[in-house]
């Protein structure tokens, strides 16, 4: 689901990034940044930079089958999940999960 959320998203040309572990610290963070924020537009040229997260697409058979057979929540949407995924003509990701 990852791709397809971000595959045919809208890239604004302005973007800010902050870090917070609550909402009084975002709201802060966020005024703080608006008040001294030099806004320039993102640049147009590809960047020579990239960045590779392998915790992103990097997995192994299995890897949740533990809490998939222990944690009805968690089945529940990643059944869910799943049956989304197969409706845009994607192949089921379950066996990834259960083996």
């Amino acid at each position: 689901l990852s791709y397809t959320t971000t595959a045919r998203r809208i890239h604004h040309h302005y973007r800010i990034a902050i870090t917070a572990d609550n909402m009084a610290s975002v709201s802060e963070r966020l005024a703080t940044k608006a008040a001294d924020v030099s806004i320039e537009p993102v640049p147009k040229a590809k960047p020579t930079v990239a960045f590779a997260y392998t915790g992103q697409g990097s997995h192994y058979t299995a890897v949740g089958n533990q809490l998939y057979e222990l944690n009805g929540v968690f089945r529940s949407h990643l059944l869910s999940f799943d049956r989304i995924s197969q409706a845009f003509g994607f192949p089921s990701f379950l066996p990834l999960v259960d083996g």
